[in-house]
């Protein structure tokens, strides 16, 4: 069984932290497991981040002018002695590209990833990366948004594993004052078809938003608020908004 699967397995209602792959990774990566969270997403900084709003593309412009690499994110991972928290890579497609779908899939494995999330490569073409990746036992993780037509989310369904990243927002990551009714149908429609888990994310920020969330759905993921709260070093912000997830 995979890490995440394991993990998610032994959890009523998860609670999974975006961090941005910096200067700092190893250090956030303690914070974010010392404060309770499930999962640790590690993104990779991108110099096009398509699916990121402000906060989280501030955050990658600064770890690129830094010098971070998905390589230099390997190494720092593998250096991580207990992953407590199974690690999670989004990344997109072409710094995977760049290295080689066989080599990043095997680097995941030897590093201690256990998922990776890739927002600009299409369901319908990721049998390649999909192929190396299950080799390893690296699950791929595939975004379903409200727009996902009834045929799309069944194939997709078909082929999930570990959770499903149910997007709770039309347009890019940040920060969110409420979401609507729709969105809670949403989820409760994406719940009903499938046996795995279906966590809730994009635009979530405060702890009410993350207990309406989660009648709805089997965990939540939070970006922006954590990516801010990490460099204001404001730990017990996050704690919090763990300590949601077990009300």
């Amino acid at each position: 069984m995979n890490a995440i699967e394991s993990k998610l397995e032994q959890t009523d209602k998860a609670f999974i932290s975006y961090m941005m792959g910096n200067a700092t990774l190893a250090a956030d990566y303690a914070t974010l497991v010392e404060q309770g969270t499930s999962i640790v997403e590690i993104g990779v900084p991108f110099t096009d981040p398509v699916a990121d709003g402000a906060v989280i593309q501030a955050a990658g412009l600064k770890a690129l002018r830094a010098g971070i690499t998905l390589t230099s994110i390997f190494e720092t991972i593998a250096k991580i002695p207990v992953k407590t928290a199974p690690i999670v890579l989004m990344t997109y497609l072409n710094p995977i590209f760049a290295m080689g779908y066989k080599t990043f899939a095997k680097t995941c494995r030897e590093t201690g990833v256990s998922g990776v999330i890739v927002p600009d490569l299409p369901f319908e073409e990721n049998a390649t990366l999909k192929k190396y990746l299950d080799a390893e036992n690296i699950i791929l993780i595939t975004l379903i948004t409200a727009t996902t037509t009834a045929e799309r989310m069944q194939r997709i369904m078909q082929e999930a594993r570990g959770f499903i990243y149910a997007v709770t927002v039309k347009g890019v990551t940040g920060e969110r004052q409420a979401f609507s009714d729709e969105v809670f149908t949403f989820l409760e429609k994406v719940k009903k078809s499938t046996k795995v888990p279906v966590m809730a994310g994009f635009g979530i920020s405060t702890a009410t938003q993350v207990t309406e969330m989660l009648p709805h759905c089997d965990g939540v993921i939070v970006g922006s608020r954590i990516v801010h709260l990490l460099e204001e070093k404001q730990a017990e912000q996050i704690g919090e908004l763990i300590a949601a997830t077990l009300v």
